[in-house]
């Protein structure tokens, strides 16, 4: 990479509780990165869950009983627009 914006770090993925991420794979000419998430609340149980990936739950909020999915791990694509 070259320019401004060399050495420049920016966050531009989070990922579930627990979770790990592989890769990224970065295509510059495509401006995206791929990303594979990992293990997302793995250590959990139905009783005693630690992620609520991929259903969104606001930050305080608690959902329903038996609304919880369970995680999944999943490949995602990340591009800038």
């Amino acid at each position: 990479m070259e320019g401004a914006e060399r050495g420049h770090v920016q966050q531009f993925l989070s990922v579930p509780t627990e979770a790990e991420t592989c890769g990224p794979v970065v295509h510059d000419t495509e401006g995206m990165v791929f990303v594979a998430v990992q293990h997302p609340g793995e250590d959990g149980s139905f009783a005693e869950q630690h992620s609520f990936f991929p259903d969104y739950v606001p930050a305080g909020a608690t959902p329903p009983k038996g609304a919880w999915r369970g995680p999944r791990p999943s490949v995602i694509q990340v591009w800038r627009g």
